[in-house]
Formats: C-alpha cells, sequence, structure tokens
C-alpha cells in the first residue's frame, strides 16, 4: 500500500505521521509523492504502519511485466540459465 494511501485510509496527516516516525513533515510529503525513502526511514514507515507499507511499495514494477513470467512453485518446469559465451 503506497505511503498517502495509508495515511489517508487511518486519517493521519503528514506531520502527525513524521512526528511518529522521526522525520519532518516535507519528507513524509516526499515520500508521500514518491521518493524512496533512506534505510532509516523506510525502518520507521514500515514499523510504523506495521507493515502495510513495505519497501516494495516505494518502487513502481509494471504489472504486465510481473504477471508475464510468474514463477510456479509446484510446477515442474524449471528456469535455466545458459553460461555467457566465452572467447578462447
Amino acid at each position: 500500500m503506497q505511503l498517502r494511501t495509508y495515511l489517508s485510509l487511518h486519517h493521519i496527516s503528514e506531520t502527525a505521521f513524521a512526528k511518529q516516525i522521526g522525520f519532518s513533515q516535507a519528507a513524509v510529503n516526499r515520500y508521500c509523492r514518491g521518493r524512496v525513502p533512506a534505510t532509516d526511514a523506510l525502518r520507521a514507515i514500515i514499523q510504523a504502519t506495521n507493515g502495510a507499507v513495505t519497501a516494495n511499495d516505494f518502487f513502481s514494477v509494471p504489472s504486465a511485466e510481473i504477471n508475464s513470467h510468474p514463477i510456479n512453485p509446484n510446477s515442474s518446469e524449471q528456469l535455466l540459465i545458459k553460461p555467457s559465451q566465452e572467447t578462447p
């Protein structure tokens, strides 16, 4: 869940959340607009949201790209990685 969505659903202002995680309101605003937080801020956000907002929520990967090659752990198919061709 995106941070902006979390704050909206829980009726938490950026200022209140900033105080909760120990960062500025301006930083929280940047995170809500898509900036990826530094590790310490990310840990604070994950902890404060009880995991509702995760590191993955700050990265955009098109769903078509994710779903184009689904991995089924119960499948007998294997991913084959060809070794690179080295020139002698």
